[in-house]
């Protein structure tokens, strides 16, 4: 789901509540969507470049 916002940690625990895994995938254009995304996980994210 696209939620590219400042209380993505938020709408992501209450989604991921339902689900085995979740991906969140930010693009890491923004430094505030970026430190949502890492507040809502428990494993340290890494980068994949799909080659």
């Amino acid at each position: 789901m696209p939620w590219p916002t400042p209380d993505l940690a938020k709408r992501g625990a209450t989604v991921a509540a339902d689900y085995n895994w979740v991906v969140i995938d930010t693009g890491g254009e923004c430094d505030v969507v970026v430190g949502q995304a890492l507040m809502v996980t428990d494993e340290t994210p890494s980068p994949w470049h799909g080659r």
